[in-house]
């Protein structure tokens, strides 16, 4: 009777113990002088574990004597990585065997692309044994989950334009690995090419899925674009809201002048960031400023001063 308690007491106890530890670990610390193995799977779950914390992953590796690789084994399987320009072949691998325990929801991402610029050097690269560059943009493709939270970098190459060609490329080698593309996210300044050759209009926001002609790709402007646009909007020829109300660049300028006194109703708004022309208007930070829950706020307080008679300075 006491053999089959403690029986079911090891079966549950190795039950948890799944939920938290892998099989190498559990087997190190049921064999604590035999010599561990460690696979793919337990060198990556203890990568992401050093990248959160270093000083944290030391403690419980040496201190509490939690089984987990020692940093000179990361150090050595990450060095086998390979990492060169285009699509990010390793990376795919790894997402693949994950990808079996994911459910097709936590399946579902979003690719998300810009062009990043970058030093215009030259440098060696000791896997390819030769020099890269002068570069002065990279490419950069993100997959990212969107009803779970995981992200990674599938893809970049130097002075690449996103084109409908290699779009369909990395969607297809992406759902290869198991994972389902629904939707691309990019800035339209960068990608009009692209949204041009897509047919991408107001009344046509998708386009068919490489891979599946039943399924749909939905396409999207990254949101710091849209407030650029927003803003220069809301400058150039103001905003109408359902109620009737007229949202213009006077309302900014009628701040400015309450605020020329000791006491402002909106300190963070300045003159600069009403007249923006230019390659200024690229900018995100200025749009932000005016968007800003500050200045919302300064907005409707001003709306309601201006049933009551007001005196401009």
């Amino acid at each position: 009777m006491a053999n089959k308690c403690c029986s079911n007491k090891n079966h549950t106890f190795l039950k948890n113990a799944r939920k938290i530890l892998t099989e190498t670990q559990i087997n190190a610390i049921a064999n604590s002088n035999k010599k561990i193995k460690w696979t793919s799977n337990d060198i990556s779950r203890a990568v992401v574990l050093r990248a959160l914390n270093r000083k944290s992953y030391d403690y419980w590796r040496e201190k509490i004597k939690l089984p987990l690789p020692s940093p000179s084994t990361l150090k050595r399987w990450c060095s086998q990585l390979q990492c060169y320009p285009g699509v990010l072949e390793n990376v795919l691998k790894l997402m693949s065997k994950n990808s079996v325990n994911m459910s097709p929801l936590e399946k579902t991402c979003i690719l998300s692309f810009d062009e990043i610029r970058i030093d215009n050097n030259i440098s060696n690269h000791n896997g390819l044994d030769q020099a890269l560059g002068p570069h002065s943009k990279v490419q950069v493709v993100l997959a990212q989950g969107i009803l779970s939270p995981w992200k990674q970098p599938i893809f970049y190459d130097f002075d690449k334009t996103m084109d409908t060609e290699l779009l369909s490329e990395i969607i297809c080698k992406l759902e290869k690995s198991g994972m389902l593309v629904s939707a691309i996210v990019s800035d339209l300044g960068g990608c009009s090419t692209l949204w041009k050759e897509l047919e991408i209009s107001c009344e046509k926001t998708f386009f068919i899925h490489p891979c599946d002609a039943n399924r749909k790709v939905w396409v999207f402007a990254d949101m710091p674009h849209y407030i650029k646009l927003l803003r220069n909007h809301f400058l150039d020829s103001g905003l109408l809201l359902n109620d009737g109300t007229v949202l213009n660049s006077n309302l900014l300028i009628d701040l400015l002048k309450i605020g020329c006194g000791e006491v402002r109703l909106c300190y963070q708004l300045k003159p600069q960031l009403l007249f923006v022309t230019g390659n200024a208007r690229q900018k995100v930070g200025p749009a932000k400023a005016v968007f800003s829950r500050t200045v919302s706020k300064a907005i409707l307080k001003l709306l309601k001063l201006r049933k009551q008679p007001i005196f401009l300075s």
